[in-house]
């Protein structure tokens, strides 16, 4: 703490922060809109005092006087009225009037108790406006005085519901670009997800509606005879008429396939507090790893290689729903993976990283389960699936020793075959793969190690002020993978020290942990 401390609290609230405009989350907004289509689905209206609650004073002030105005139009109306006719109006109007007569003088020919009533809720809203009351007065007050009143009838509730219901338009409409957390983990679960505009307003209304203070009333409106006893299936259809409900939710729908909404199709708990933002901003360790980040222009080091540039045409013009397993095999480095990322990020499709380790469990059949779901996740999402280390999935059957090494490639084979994506296998060892998963890749593609015009485009893009001095050219075994590990360690350098020496024996230092008989295997 600093001396003066509260010298800059001063400061700062004279500076006005606290005359800064009130901005709403994303889940009060949204609760706003189901306040909306609530009113007008069903004929029973949320309590008057409840409606008051969740607005600022202002708003609330604003809703009271168009009340009050109403009333003060009905009063004048029967001001019209004189005579003989009066007295009929009068004595017909209290003898049906069921409000509160507190205060009111019942003998009097000249005025209605209704018309007494709404003259003192006027003087009162008045009241309550002009001293600047709490919502909790104003809500406390509308309960009193208005709730379960004469006056409060159907012309009444119309202006009052009607107000109601633009001030919540007037706050979504001041509050359309809102970009908070919860916002922006909703956008991570639709993207992950790939979930449609459709199916994430239900996951909105399962999560929102149910769950959130915000709507606790409304679900007071559920006990009513339009929506009694209704849970999601029941109310959302009303207020979603145009959404084809009934096809979203089903056991095959993504919603149900990928665990988002359970059998009652209440929000997934896990689901539920990453949007609440209580397990952070990563769904990989829920469900699975998803590349969407940047990488290596890798398709400009390879535009000479022609098998290269037909897996990215056949990539490009893949016909949806016809299956394509593309086979990338080569040294560790030389751009498998990156290569993946690239056409992932040029033709703007996701895709899905996985890794055998992943995959590979101790307990007998586990493995097989996870290698259904793999190509299971990536058909739903309609992703690139890229499976690194893939050796270890399919390695030559003849030369197993148990059982479940056979069967482990079987099931791979099997879903290789059926699969109506896009699938890429990597590996770093072409040698040892059995002979039936060569049969099922369309195409083979070999990276091998960088030529001198590839070294040349990968310094000048991670040194590009350091010249590249001739000796670089004749490195033998180079990869981009080299590149990444020799910028990693000289990043921090001063630029007076990043000198071309320093860059070569970066790259010397890589290819001396190389063995030079490429595709040795490890073992005893």
């Amino acid at each position: 703490m600093k001396k003066n401390y509260f010298k800059g609290v001063l400061g700062s609230l004279k500076a006005g922060r606290y005359d800064k405009k009130i901005t709403h989350d994303f889940v009060t907004l949204k609760s706003y809109e189901y306040w909306i289509r609530m009113m007008r689905a069903s004929k029973s209206m949320p309590d008057a005092d409840d409606c008051i609650a969740i607005f600022t004073k202002e708003a609330a002030s604003r809703v009271l006087k168009d009340l009050s105005e109403h009333f003060e139009k009905l009063n004048a109306e029967e001001d019209c009225i004189t005579g003989a006719a009066k007295k009929r109006f009068v004595k017909e109007v209290n003898g049906s009037y069921a409000g509160k007569r507190l205060r009111c003088d019942e003998s009097s020919e000249e005025t209605s108790v209704a018309y007494q009533r709404r003259q003192m809720a006027v003087v009162r809203f008045n009241d309550v406006i002009d001293r600047s009351c709490s919502v909790k007065e104003i809500a406390d007050f509308v309960r009193n005085y208005l709730c379960g009143e004469g006056i409060f009838d159907t012309s009444s509730q119309k202006v009052f519901y009607e107000s109601v219901a633009r001030e919540l338009e007037k706050v979504l409409a001041e509050n359309c670009s809102v970009d908070d957390g919860y916002f922006r983990r909703l956008n991570i679960v639709q993207n992950a997800f790939n979930l449609s505009d459709a199916e994430m307003e239900i996951v909105l209304f399962s999560w929102i509606f149910f769950n959130k203070e915000q709507c606790s009333s409304l679900l007071d409106m559920i006990g009513s005879r339009r929506f009694r006893g209704a849970a999601l299936p029941d109310v959302f259809p009303q207020l979603y008429p145009d959404v084809d409900f009934e096809n979203l939710v089903s056991n095959k729908g993504t919603l149900k396939q990928m665990g988002i909404l359970d059998e009652d199709l209440d929000i997934s708990k896990r689901i539920g507090m990453f949007l609440d933002g209580h397990s952070g901003n990563d769904l990989d360790s829920l469900y699975f790893r998803v590349y969407e980040g940047g990488c290596v222009p890798y398709k400009k080091l390879c535009r000479k290689d022609p098998k290269v540039e037909m897996a990215f045409d056949m990539i490009k013009h893949a016909k949806v729903g016809e299956g394509l397993n593309i086979f990338f095999y080569g040294a560790p480095g030389t751009g498998k993976t990156e290569f993946a990322k690239h056409i992932a990020r040029t033709l703007d499709r996701k895709l899905i990283i996985k890794k055998a380790s992943d995959l590979l469990n101790c307990y007998v059949g586990e493995t097989e389960k996870a290698i259904r779901k793999m190509f299971k996740e990536a058909e739903e999402k309609k992703a690139i699936l890229f499976l690194d280390e893939a050796d270890s999935m399919i390695r030559d059957r003849s030369g197993a020793a148990r059982n479940w090494e056979v069967t482990q490639v079987n099931e791979m084979l099997t879903q290789m075959e059926n699969f109506k994506g896009i699938f890429i296998a990597a590996t770093n060892f072409e040698g040892e793969l059995d002979t039936a998963s060569r049969r099922r890749f369309a195409l083979k593609v070999k990276f091998g190690y960088l030529k001198p015009e590839g070294i040349e485009a990968l310094w000048k893009g991670f040194f590009p002020k350091v010249e590249m001095p001739e000796a670089a050219r004749g490195l033998r075994m180079l990869t981009p993978g080299d590149f990444n590990a020799a910028y990693a360690s000289l990043r921090f350098y001063d630029e007076s020290e990043l000198t071309a020496e320093a860059v070569l024996n970066a790259l010397k230092s890589e290819l001396a942990y190389k063995d030079s008989r490429e595709g040795r295997t490890m073992g005893l």
